[in-house]
């Protein structure tokens, strides 16, 4: 083989020595009698330049095997499994000293698949209304609970809105009862330049990071006009990038139309009480009548299960209002979130504190809700 080797290299010596060695040999077919012409130097080009490649000469043959190779080292190129951690897959994971990686279940990946839906991204503003047509079904409640996520899986701010005119509005006192600024002193402020300057006049929950305005702690309270909203929201999108309001229970009051107007969501609450199931359908046909039919394009339904009763009755009066609501906006978008006495205690919404089951509703919910940021439509 070496042999062969060299005589194959002999002749390729030979013949550039030829021209040298014997003058009188005829030169090749289509000799030129000069050498290959080389590209003009560049006036600033220093030292010998590459070979220039030109693939269309050798009909792309080359070209296709490194396109080939490339393709096969990327098959190869398998992504870790990210280990599971819970159950018997993350036992057999650390008990075969991270030899053997199951990766995560499938509910495991659904669970971050929906932490990624809410930390998405989000180009501008996204203003979330709660709505809720009888008090007590868990409105200001629910406000809490899917502003608090947010805030704790995004990267940039979300704040809550007590949007609710009535006396008895009390938005503050679930997240942060140490909060008694309201939008007066939000409007009155000429320098609101950074976030520091805002977070001055709003509370805060920990450890979410949800802040709050409130709406009831000034003693020359005034009511709470459509106005007033509209500027102290254009005031607060300037610093958060989610803004979710919570409402009352009149839709003919004159906020109503500024809460609607910025909305580019609604979440509709009702309870498994009678009067607060009969609300949130009066709701729904009010919002249709009223023209807001591309809101109810992104309407979630939230049923707070207040009574948490557990019998055969109670199970079918459940279902029963979630086919009803799944009429308007789908069976995807209704929600039941169980009784949990964290939330019955009407003390400050800490998600830590919640049951897991009720944990992982609203996180579903608010996913749901998110799923609005890629909307294609002009939200305004």
């Amino acid at each position: 083989m070496q042999h062969r080797l060299r005589l194959r290299v002999g002749p390729a010596k030979a013949v550039r020595r030829a021209p040298a060695q014997d003058n009188d040999s005829q030169p090749p077919a289509g000799w030129t009698g000069r050498g290959p012409e080389l590209p003009p130097a560049e006036p600033n080009a220093s030292g010998p330049r590459p070979p220039e490649w030109d693939w269309s000469q050798s009909g792309g043959t080359g070209c296709a095997e490194l396109r080939s190779e490339q393709i096969s080292a990327s098959e190869n190129n398998v992504p870790r499994k990210i280990p599971s951690s819970r159950g018997w897959r993350k036992w057999l994971y650390y008990g075969t000293f991270k030899l053997i990686n199951t990766g995560e279940s499938p509910d495991e990946q659904l669970l971050r698949n929906l932490d990624a839906t809410v930390a998405g991204h989000l180009r501008g503003t996204y203003s979330i209304v709660v709505l809720g047509g009888k008090g007590g079904v868990g409105k200001t409640t629910t406000t809490a609970a899917v502003g608090s996520t947010f805030a704790s899986l995004r990267k940039d701010k979300t704040i809550a809105i007590d949007a609710n005119p009535d006396r008895a509005s009390n938005l503050a006192d679930r997240i942060d009862p140490s909060a008694t600024n309201s939008y007066r002193d939000v409007l009155l402020d000429p320098n609101l330049q950074r976030y520091s300057d805002i977070r001055s006049h709003v509370g805060q929950n920990d450890p979410a990071g949800l802040d709050v305005l409130g709406n009831r702690h000034q003693s020359d309270r005034q009511p709470l006009t459509a106005r007033t909203y509209l500027d102290t929201h254009d005031r607060l999108q300037r610093f958060y990038s989610v803004l979710i309001s919570d409402s009352g229970t009149d839709v003919d009051h004159q906020v109503i139309p500024g809460l609607m107007s910025r909305a580019d969501a609604l979440i509709m609450v009702a309870s498994t009480a009678p009067d607060g199931a009969k609300g949130a359908a009066e709701l729904m046909d009010w919002a249709y009548e009223a023209g807001y039919h591309r809101l109810l394009q992104r309407t979630v339904v939230v049923i707070n299960d207040v009574r948490g009763e557990s019998g055969k009755s109670h199970r079918k009066l459940v279902d029963s209002l979630v086919e009803k609501f799944s009429r308007w906006v789908g069976q995807q978008r209704v929600f039941v979130v169980p009784f949990d006495p964290h939330i019955a205690s009407a003390g400050v919404i800490k998600l830590n504190e919640l049951r897991p089951e009720t944990r992982r509703r609203f996180l579903e919910i608010t996913a749901q809700v998110a799923s609005g940021f890629n909307a294609s439509e002009d939200r305004r």
